[in-house]
């Protein structure tokens, strides 16, 4: 059995990055993206008002081979924020090459659509025309 590996720098970069949502500091913030980052990324960043969040929790942390998952819950006033973003090491720091927001779904898959053809077998079983 493997033992259990350790990343400081990264619960560091976590933290830090978590910090700077919380602050509202958009530019350090954008600062853990990566590069080749997208668009829905930055939003999320400025999603929150400034000293709108109260603290955060993070709520797990998973290895797929050299990158990272975190999720992250983010405690405001009104309805929590949950962020899940996928971190890497670039030139020897860590940045966040992917990111979801999944506040306010059900769960992760709620947003992908049902296939036009099992849809359509959907609605032919129950009898939609």
């Amino acid at each position: 059995m493997k033992g259990h590996a350790e990343f400081p720098e990264l619960e560091k970069s976590i933290d830090a990055h978590a910090n700077a949502i919380m602050a509202g500091d958009l530019k350090t913030a954008s600062s853990f993206l990566s590069a080749n980052a997208t668009e829905s990324q930055h939003n999320f960043a400025s999603k929150p008002p400034k000293g709108a969040i109260r603290s955060y929790l993070k709520l797990g942390r998973a290895r797929i081979g050299a990158q990272h998952m975190s999720k992250i819950r983010f405690l405001t006033d009104g309805d929590p924020l949950l962020m899940v973003n996928r971190w890497r090491e670039e030139n020897g720091a860590w940045r966040i090459a992917g990111s979801e927001d999944l506040s306010g779904k059900r769960s992760p898959w709620s947003d992908i659509e049902v296939p036009a053809a099992l849809r359509s077998a959907n609605d032919a079983r129950r009898g939609a025309k």
